[in-house]
């Protein structure tokens, strides 16, 4: 079935005409020039543009390599810095906490000392009161003595009379007011 297909397309091209010798020619004509041309155009374009056009390509593919490779470069120097600069963060944090603790440790330090010095100078103000207290307490108490004495002294002689001289009174009554007023002071004290 296939030859007799085959034979009906033969004797349908020679009644058409399309492979004639003549035609047949041409066409080998034209498929030589063809592929002349085509090695031509090769030729041509390998010698005079495919040294340019790869040239070009391996420039620019040269130029896309070293953009990335200054890329991946500075993309390393940025997390190169970056890390630096958390590192630089993080020891500022940790010497910032030390600061502070050092300023709390010392701005206790002076708290206590100056508590320190208050007590201190309180307990002198209070002893040296208290001394004050303590000669002004006897001072009076000489006074009163004294005044009680020369009050006694003035009595007895208005009482007495001329009778006991002035001196003996006079020691007399200092003596036994010493003796109540120190007693009193034992008392009280």
């Amino acid at each position: 079935m296939s030859c007799e297909l085959f034979n009906l397309i033969l004797a349908a091209e020679e009644k058409s005409g399309l492979f004639t010798a003549d035609q047949l020619a041409g066409y080998l004509v034209t498929a030589l020039f063809t592929a002349i041309n085509l090695i031509v155009a090769y030729i041509i374009i390998k010698k005079l543009v495919y040294k340019r056009v790869i040239a070009a390509m391996r420039e620019r593919e040269d130029a896309l390599n070293s953009e990335l490779e200054s890329a991946e470069k500075a993309n390393a120097e940025a997390t190169k810095t970056a890390e630096e600069s958390s590192q630089i963060i993080d020891d500022a944090k940790v010497q910032a906490s030390v600061v502070i603790e050092e300023a709390k440790d010392n701005a206790e330090k002076q708290a206590e000392a100056i508590i320190q010095n208050a007590k201190d100078e309180a307990e002198i103000i209070i002893t040296r009161a208290q001394e004050d207290a303590e000669k002004l307490k006897r001072s009076s108490i000489e006074d009163m003595k004294d005044d009680i004495s020369d009050l006694a002294v003035q009595v007895a002689e208005h009482v007495l009379g001329e009778a006991i001289p002035h001196e003996h009174l006079v020691s007399m009554a200092k003596k036994h007011t010493d003796e109540v007023v120190g007693a009193e002071v034992k008392q009280n004290g």
